[in-house]
Formats: structure tokens, C-alpha cells, sequence
């Protein structure tokens, strides 16, 4: 993300976004997860919530898929769900579900 995309969101929620990143461009996606938990502290706006929740869907499906744990997949589900109680047409959680889905 550019300074630009990060403009109008809490310094820490930002701070948090970025080290999510990073953490996901590294493959470390467990440590991603417990920083969407900790991002998800500081109760962000909607928008900022649903990235979040995204994020740590995916991350945890990618850990579930790994390690073949099917609560983790489920639990990943969730968070998909979660994101469309919010916003029904979010492209990346109805493409994560089908993703979790299609696997299943």
C-alpha cells in the first residue's frame, strides 16, 4: 500500500495494516493472524474492519490449508461470513468462500 492508501485511517490501524503485509508477503501468516486480533483492539472503522477481517480469513485458511486442520478452514469461513453480514457484495470474501468451498 502507498502513503496515500493509508490517508484518513489511525496511525495505528495503519501501523497494523502495514506489518499485516509484511507479515503475509513473508508467508508468516500465524503471526498475521495475531496481528489482525490486535488491529481489531483498537475497533476500526467498518471499511478498515472488513480489510482486517479479510486478511485474517485468508491468513487462517492458508494455515488451515498447510497443516490440513478443517476447524482452522471453518473458523476462516467464519470470518468470510462475518465480512458479507457487513457488506454482501465484498468481492474478496465471496471469492475466499468459494475459494474454502471449492476445497472442501
Amino acid at each position: 500500500m502507498s502513503a496515500e492508501d493509508y490517508e484518513g485511517i489511525a496511525p495505528e490501524i495503519a501501523m497494523y495494516i502495514k506489518r499485516i503485509g509484511d507479515m503475509r508477503e513473508a508467508r508468516k501468516f500465524g503471526r498475521a493472524v495475531q496481528l489482525c486480533d490486535m488491529a481489531l483492539e483498537h475497533d476500526p472503522e467498518p471499511r478498515i474492519r472488513n480489510v482486517i477481517l479479510n486478511f485474517k480469513a485468508d491468513s487462517l485458511y492458508r494455515v488451515g490449508w498447510k497443516v490440513q486442520d478443517p476447524e482452522l478452514m471453518q473458523e476462516a469461513r467464519s470470518y468470510y461470513v462475518e465480512v458479507l453480514g457487513y457488506e454482501p457484495n465484498d468481492h474478496v470474501a465471496l471469492q475466499g468462500l468459494e475459494e474454502i468451498d471449492f476445497s472442501a
